[in-house]
């Protein structure tokens, strides 16, 4: 084999593995493991409802999570009620592990959830964002969404 086509065919295999180590690294990207350290997420805009990606706990315990709910007047039509926030943890066949719901005019607008987790565990948290009475618009709501999570 001449050495050009040696250097050619080297060439062609690291930009095969290259290539394979990205693509690993961004399917890896939507599952994220949850140990027991408190962690605040980014503050997420909210256009009706979200689910996040899949958590796998990393270590067993209580799961605690906490969410906290502000409205979004500025990017809502005139004359929409205030909104409320229900959170649900799932398991990822979609069953409900535990739920709350707060308003955002409440004294303290956060709902606080704890279930037992095993390590290995996945879940996923799902976020619904509605009018507290009626919707004179029909139109999705809009809210900021924080939250944290600890492994106690």
């Amino acid at each position: 084999m001449a050495k050009s086509a040696k250097c050619i065919l080297s060439f062609f295999m690291s930009l095969v593995l290259i290539i394979s180590a990205f693509s690993s690294q961004a399917f890896a990207a939507g599952v994220e493991t949850w140990y027991s350290d408190w962690v605040d997420e980014p503050t997420m805009t909210v256009t009706n409802n979200n689910l996040t990606p899949v958590k796998t706990m990393g270590v067993s315990g209580n799961l605690h999570i906490a969410a906290a709910v502000t409205g979004r007047p500025d990017l809502e039509p005139a004359g929409c009620p205030k909104v409320k926030m229900t959170v649900e943890i799932r398991d990822l066949s979609g069953n409900v592990l535990a739920k709350g719901e707060v308003r955002e005019d409440d004294f303290m607008p956060q709902v606080h959830l704890t279930i037992p987790v095993t390590a290995g565990q996945k879940i996923q948290v799902f976020f619904d964002v509605s009018s507290v009475s009626y919707n004179p618009n029909g139109n999705y709501r809009i809210a900021n969404i924080s939250y944290s999570h600890e492994i106690y």
